[in-house]
């Protein structure tokens, strides 16, 4: 896996080859976007209410009056908010910061490998990462995940540039770019911290002193660029909003509550507590265990390449404990890929929290990468016709099998890319093996090889492009509905698959974040009863609350966070509010509410009387 080339003559096909990956980019993560709706709710409420708001806008409250914030932190949601500021509020102002960022990190990967192994691999690694299912589902929804990639892929980048001299401030930079993507996701961004800290130490050619001092400049950029927004929130005076999922209403809890050891060992913490557990399986997608990234719900994401990927890594630490160390910058780009690669799979792999299948698409940075170095890796070991020669058709065959298996778990969802894949690969291994004698039959042979592989993962790309989708706004997925699904009881798989979508998912999404008509109607009530109460409509969840937000001209408070187990506000806090006259109407979750109390404090109305259906939730009028 040690190459003697790591950076090539620059060549005009290569760029020429970028730009048409960044163009079918852009094409494959935004095309009819503008059927999209609002994405998450949940999240376009929240630019909603930050763009009405400044003190909303530095908390990321969901609703305008600041009760609760979203359960991350608010850099994504700061970019769509200048972006709707700029463009207006519609739902695809929503998507296009997302496909933009999707783009340039798909360009910066290409800039961060063509720095560790020449500008052919570059292009292959962008290839990959662009075709990989997960990210264009990704890239197509309005979460923190575009965001995130973007600048954990900026760090890399970064990393190497450092690596090519002027080392204190390229690693300034990376930390700076690393911390933008904890306030962005958390803990989640620092799992890569390990490989970036690793791949500088191995790779700067600097001494020890002027590795400590690097090293301290690092840790000091990446605290105060990771912690400044958690420092800031929970030292503001109150009144303030309520930290969303977290156990006290403070930003630190949430950093090592819900989005940090919660994630990893369970939500043992009282605001998240069980709500994975009381959701079932259909938030976990997967057991815990070392088979989780293969399996049914998870394999087709972003698993096509990962066998191969983990093999590099294998390999090359093979060599290095046989004595055989490739060059100090290659060897520090296996650390940077190859610790990516483990850390994160082994964190998702065996994580007990809230799991959602969209995760993996931070995989996929590495797993683009190091395939791209494999496949040229075995591609020298074939043309120099030494032993090594059959592992480059034995790697075709065996990802070609894993294409086949993934696809034929599925047969009737896109089946007909089984015998293509199939084909492909007994092509590709036929080629490669006449290749030996007729130098003509190579660069088919490879290039065919490729194909096989890739033609799977690109047709479930181009299925998510055109529509189909296999999750909710809130679960992007690639694939088919099937495989998300399979888990549940026979009695409520059906439902749940029609409510997934399917080829229908673009009608079911453009309604997304819309009011139905009871819904709008019992809004249309509130309004017209809510006289001068600041708060016209309180709905318990500020999940079931964003619609009524993005819809609404007046103040909408989503209660109890996102979860249904924040103090936000309290049931004491509540009683106030009503008691002062500054809640018109609250709208109760149907079957169990923390907010109990209000059933005999205001007057029940009836759906005769709002003109809602009695699915909407249990209305109360608390004004005169």
């Amino acid at each position: 896996m040690v190459s003697t080339a790591l950076a090539p003559a620059r060549t005009r096909w290569p760029r020429a080859g970028l730009a048409a990956v960044l163009v079918l980019s852009a094409v494959g993560y935004g095309w009819g976007s503008w059927d999209l709706g609002f994405g998450y709710p949940y999240y376009s409420a929240a630019v909603d209410s930050m763009s009405r708001d400044w003190t909303a806008f530095v908390f990321g409250s969901v609703d305008p009056l600041g009760v609760v914030t979203v359960d991350k932190p608010p850099m994504a949601l700061w970019v769509q908010v200048l972006c709707t500021r700029l463009l207006g509020f519609h739902g695809w102002v929503l998507i296009l910061p997302q496909v933009l960022e999707g783009v340039a990190a798909v360009g910066l990967l290409y800039l961060a490998v063509r720095r560790w192994q020449g500008e052919r691999v570059a292009l292959l690694a962008a290839a990959i990462l662009a075709a990989t299912p997960v990210v264009v589902a990704v890239n197509r929804d309005n979460m923190p995940d575009p965001l995130m990639l973007l600048l954990l892929v900026g760090a890399a980048w970064a990393l190497t540039r450092a690596l090519d001299g002027e080392e204190r401030r390229w690693m300034a930079l990376s930390a700076a770019l690393l911390g933008c993507a904890f306030t962005t996701k958390m803990v989640q961004a620092w799992l890569i911290l390990p490989a970036i800290a690793v791949a500088y130490l191995v790779g700067s050619s600097s001494g020890a002193r002027a590795k400590a001092w690097t090293a301290g400049l690092f840790a000091l950029v990446l605290a105060a660029t990771s912690f400044w927004w958690v420092v800031l929130v929970d030292l503001w005076p109150s009144p303030k909003p309520f930290i969303g999922s977290s156990a006290d209403g403070t930003a630190r809890d949430l950093v090592f509550g819900y989005n940090g050891f919660g994630r990893i060992f369970g939500q043992d913490f009282a605001a998240a507590a069980s709500y994975a557990e009381d959701h079932g399986k259909s938030f976990y997608q997967s057991d815990p265990g070392i088979g989780r990234l293969f399996g049914t719900s998870l394999g087709g994401q972003a698993s096509w390449l990962l066998p191969l990927a983990l093999a590099a890594v294998g390999t090359v630490l093979v060599l290095v404990c046989a004595g055989r160390r490739p060059p100090r910058k290659e060897l520090a780009g296996w650390v940077l890929w190859g610790g990516w690669l483990l850390v994160c799979a082994a964190v998702f792999s065996f994580m007990r929290g809230i799991w959602l299948l969209y995760y993996t698409a931070q995989l996929a940075p590495a797993i683009a990468a190091l395939s791209a170095a494999a496949f040229a890796a075995l591609w020298r070991l074939y043309r120099a016709g030494g032993r090594g020669w059959p592992l480059l058709p034995l790697t075709v065959a065996a990802l070609g099998a894993w294409a086949w298996v993934l696809v034929r778990r599925d047969p009737a969802w896109n089946g007909w890319v089984a015998p293509v894949v199939a084909g492909a690969t007994v092509l590709s291994v036929a080629l490669l093996g006449v290749g030996r004698t007729a130098s003509r039959a190579r660069t088919a042979g490879l290039a065919t090889g490729l194909a096989a592989v890739l033609a799977a993962p690109l047709t479930w790309s181009a299925a998510t492009t055109i529509g189909y989708s296999a999750g909710l706004p809130m679960l992007p997925a690639a694939g088919p509905v099937t495989l998300q699904t399979d888990y549940l009881a026979p009695d409520v798989r059906d439902d749940f698959r029609h409510l997934l979508g399917g080829w229908g998912a673009r009608d079911f999404r453009a309604v997304a974040g819309k009011l139905d008509e009871p819904s709008a109607a019992l809004l249309s009530y509130a309004e017209r009863g809510a006289g001068a109460a600041k708060v016209t409509l309180a709905v318990e969840t500020a999940d079931a609350a964003a619609p009524f937000i993005l819809a609404a001209h007046r103040g909408i408070v989503g209660m109890a966070g996102f979860t249904g187990r924040d103090a936000a506000p309290s049931p004491e806090r509540l009683r106030e509010w009503i008691d002062r006259g500054e809640v018109a109407h609250v709208l109760l979750l149907p079957d169990r509410s923390r907010y109990e109390f209000v059933r005999s404090r205001c007057r029940p109305v009836p759906p005769s009387e709002s003109g809602a259906s009695s699915g909407v939730g249990d209305l109360y009028r608390c004004g005169p």
